[in-house]
This record gives C-alpha cells, sequence and structure tokens, in this order.
C-alpha cells in the first residue's frame, strides 16, 4: 500500500532530482526550482521513521540538475547533469553514508558531458545511460561504466542502449541486470520499449 508521508517532506520543493541509497537511508540530491533556481542541495531519508532532513555536510560539490544516481550500502555515485551556465556537465560525486559527506571524483568523468539519463547499479558497479550531450548536440544511447572498488569509469560501447537517442528513461535492477525503459527520442516521441 501507498500512503502520503508529510515527515518525509522535501526540505525545498524541487524538480529534476536524483536518488540513491541502502537499505537504511536515502538521498535526494541536487535539483531545479522553475524559473532559475538550481541546487546542490542534500537531503537524507531515513527509512524506519519516514523522516527527512536538510544535511548541509552533504551537498553536492557543485549544483546539478537533470543528472542521474546510483549506489551501493556504503556510498552513492551522483553523476552528470547541467549547472546554472547550462554546461553539461560529465563529473562524478560520491556520498559516503557513514559519514554523511560528499566530494567530487577528480580523475573520473562520463565520456562526455550530459542530461537528462539514467542509471542503475548493484554491489560492485554501475552503469550511467543514455542522455542528451551539447557538442555535437543530440540524444545519445552512451553507456559507460563504474567500478565501485576504484572509483574508475569506461566506455562500455557493446552496453550501449539499442534503442537509439533515449532521454528521460527510468533505470532499475538488481544483483545480476538492469533494465532502461521507456524515454523520449531525438525526433519527438516517446519511446515504450525496454
Amino acid at each position: 500500500t501507498t500512503f502520503r508521508s508529510p515527515g518525509a517532506d522535501l526540505s525545498l520543493a524541487r524538480a529534476d532530482v536524483a536518488g540513491t541509497g541502502n537499505s537504511d537511508v536515502g538521498y535526494i540530491t541536487g535539483g531545479y526550482v522553475y524559473p532559475s533556481s538550481r541546487y546542490s542541495r542534500v537531503d537524507k531519508l531515513t527509512y524506519s521513521s519516514d523522516t527527512l532532513a536538510y544535511v548541509p555536510g552533504t551537498n553536492l560539490p557543485a549544483i546539478r540538475a537533470q543528472h542521474t544516481a546510483m549506489g551501493n550500502q556504503t556510498h552513492g555515485y551522483i553523476g552528470a547533469g547541467y549547472d546554472p551556465s547550462n554546461s553539461y556537465k560529465s563529473t562524478i560525486d560520491k556520498i559516503t553514508y557513514s559519514s554523511d559527506t560528499t566530494a567530487s571524483l577528480s580523475n573520473s568523468n562520463l565520456s562526455e558531458g550530459r542530461q537528462m539519463l539514467s542509471s542503475v547499479g548493484n554491489a560492485t558497479r554501475g552503469y550511467f545511460a543514455g542522455g542528451v550531450a551539447s557538442s555535437p548536440t543530440g540524444f545519445r544511447s552512451t553507456v559507460d561504466r563504474i567500478e565501485f572498488s576504484t572509483d574508475t569509469i569506461q566506455r562500455i560501447p557493446g552496453a550501449d542502449l539499442t534503442t537509439p537517442y533515449r532521454r528521460s528513461s527510468a533505470g532499475t535492477g538488481n544483483s545480476t541486470h538492469g533494465y532502461f525503459s521507456c524515454g523520449g527520442s531525438q525526433f519527438g516521441d516517446d519511446s515504450s520499449s525496454v
């Protein structure tokens, strides 16, 4: 069953956020308030009490909107999106759940900057997929993989999405497989494929 949980409301109403977490807590990152305000803000949701708190120490090092996030039991990875200058980001930030702190991965970037992408992961690795890039302008089917043990990222051409040019899709998975579904295309139509 699903019901409204007022104690878990975001500390600030905003769109284009991303989320990650483990079995105990979740983190809602970044976002955008129309028409012009963008945030590096991070809220922490405690599942056992259905309560949410703004955690300034976990704020992202840079503003992000239309980004994505995934993680494992100990860390979350927040990637890509865009900032106030409308530049498309390729950088990754890492949240350490035990200390509620966030740091940039200075040597681990996606293969190109993009926004409106999606992601999945398991205990050992994560995948960033699809999105829109600025140079050359266009939608992408690109997939990058991050190894959690080394915080390193690699482009995986063999894992590119089968539906070209997908953005604003959703991702989910388990310990062995990830699934990316729906989303829009460069040509203005929406995809129902997985």
